[in-house]
């Protein structure tokens, strides 16, 4: 099933198939923190054949994590925080 306009403007969390893989879309995240309010903490990022998508910085994106607290977000903090401590080394943030 393709997504109609009204399911993308809903406030709901979709998971869709697409011909580049996965994408899992949230209306708001973390505190209920929306789209806008996550823009001026995110980067564009070219991810191959001239597609940009914007993606958080990794210091929003620990926060976030931290604050959902959820097994599968846990799990996941030690590689950001040790990715973030290597970024910082180089001087990539």
């Amino acid at each position: 099933m393709r997504p109609t306009v009204s399911h993308l403007a809903a406030s709901v969390h979709l998971n869709l198939l697409t011909r580049y893989g996965p994408v899992d879309l949230l209306a708001t995240i973390g505190e209920n923190f929306s789209f806008s309010d996550l823009l001026p903490h995110s980067d564009e990022m070219d991810i191959g054949e001239g597609i940009r998508v914007r993606v958080l910085n990794l210091e929003t994106l620990i926060s976030i994590k931290e604050h959902l607290a959820s097994e599968k977000d846990l799990a996941m903090l030690p590689i950001l925080r040790q990715t973030l401590l290597e970024m910082r080394k180089k001087g990539n943030t």
